[in-house]
């Protein structure tokens, strides 16, 4: 997203608008699984958590026959309006120098990320490969792709940081 503001020095508010856009400059909004909600629960001993499961769904596994069907990137882009509506929020506090308006912005559309993401698993327009006989027979007549124990699906959150840290 490319921002441009104009503020003049002798404007009132002038010191707490560039602190508050120096703050929105430092904050990201990242939508995944962080490692520490990465761990599965559903298996124990299970040697892979769930963004590393993610990751392999998202990429597919050739050797291991799974194809790609990817979650974050397309749940983001057919969702990128909503999701834009709160960081144009967080902008517009920015550039009034309302700094205290900045975070919550930004976390509502980290929400709105993270439920699109999520939502995704279920969207019939995603376009992913079905399960194959042998899976949906293993999933007690499961269709639905990437939906079993749903730990995956719940793992994936937001997270507003500071960039750099």
């Amino acid at each position: 997203m490319n921002i441009t503001a104009s503020v003049k020095k002798n404007d009132v508010n002038y010191r707490a608008v560039l602190d508050a856009i120096a703050f929105l400059k430092k904050h990201e909004v990242c939508i995944g699984i962080p490692e520490n909600t990465a761990n599965r629960n559903d298996e124990k001993g299970t040697p892979i958590n769930n963004a590393e499961l993610l990751f392999i769904h998202t990429n597919g596994s050739p050797a291991k026959k799974i194809p790609p069907r990817p979650v974050l990137k397309p749940a983001i882009e057919k969702n990128h309006e909503q999701i834009s509506v709160q960081l144009k929020k967080a902008v517009d506090a920015a550039v009034q120098g309302r700094q205290r308006d900045i975070l919550p912005a930004l976390k509502m559309a980290g929400t709105e990320g993270q439920n699109a993401a999520r939502d995704y698993f279920t969207d019939p327009t995603n376009e992913w490969a079905p399960n194959k006989p042998e899976t949906v027979k293993r999933k007690r007549d499961s269709t639905r792709p990437l939906i079993d124990t749903d730990e995956m699906r719940k793992s994936i959150t937001y997270v507003v940081r500071e960039v750099g840290k």
